[in-house]
């Protein structure tokens, strides 16, 4: 299981753009959609498309390639290739486009009796999966919340017609899902927008009792926003 941080934001998060989303396939396995536009003025300004909010870098002047910057946080593309830099020293390397993967990597072996279990809450009668379903492992996201971004990996990702399930393993000795709540609120909102429409379904594996529990109620925003906050100061702190 990969941990979710935070990486404070220094720049006005805004609605998604109008421009057309160019993809972009990052060297993490996550990816970011990028729209290039001019603002009120003519100038040139990129905008980096994230689960369910944006972020405006305005072009700045650079030496070679194209430079966009907003405090820390830069974008240099030339090409079809792209440099993230997140402000706290995390750099991306992206190239337009995506590749998807040659084939779904199978699920872990402890995860076997959830592949048994259908697509919903309402299939837990050793249902099978709908046969359009796709399953896929370890998905890195982008997520804005707030001043902050959010960046995690999903362990597994279940995506139907009409739904998607999102499934994190835990090997805790006690079974305590109010532990993880804040983590399974994020991925239900990375998952939103990684399909949007689609309705999102989160839960815990626990690896020990071979059990599934499944979130019904996430967090408040508020909340959410400040987990996220403490967060970044226990980074500042132990920075410092």
């Amino acid at each position: 299981m990969k941990h979710l941080y935070l990486l404070p934001l220094l720049a006005a998060l805004t609605a998604h753009a109008a421009e057309e989303r160019l993809p972009y396939a990052c060297d993490n396995g996550s990816r970011i959609d990028i729209s290039f536009s001019t603002d009120a003025d003519g100038r040139p300004q990129a905008t980096l498309h994230f689960a369910d909010e944006a972020l405006i870098l305005p072009q700045v002047p650079t030496a070679s390639g194209t430079l966009y910057r907003r405090g820390e946080i830069r974008l240099r593309s030339q090409g079809d290739n792209a440099l993230f830099e997140d402000g706290k020293g995390n750099l991306r390397r992206c190239t337009r486009g995506t590749t998807p993967p040659a084939s779904n990597p199978p699920a872990p072996a402890a995860a076997s009796s959830f592949i048994q279990i259908g697509g919903s809450v309402s299939y837990l009668a050793h249902a099978t999966l709908p046969p359009d379903a796709r399953r896929r492992t370890e998905i890195a996201f982008l997520l804005a919340l707030g001043g902050f971004i959010v960046e995690g990996r999903i362990d597994l990702f279940v995506e139907t017609r009409d739904e998607v399930i999102v499934v994190d393993f835990k090997s805790d000795a006690e079974q305590d899902a109010s532990h993880h709540r804040a983590q399974l609120s994020l991925y239900r909102r990375a998952a939103a927008g990684l399909a949007p429409g689609k309705r999102v379904i989160v839960g815990l594996y626990w690896l020990r009792t071979g059990e599934i529990e499944w979130q019904a109620e996430d967090l408040s925003e508020a909340t959410l926003l400040d987990l996220a906050r403490r967060a970044a100061e226990a980074l500042d702190n132990s920075s410092a």
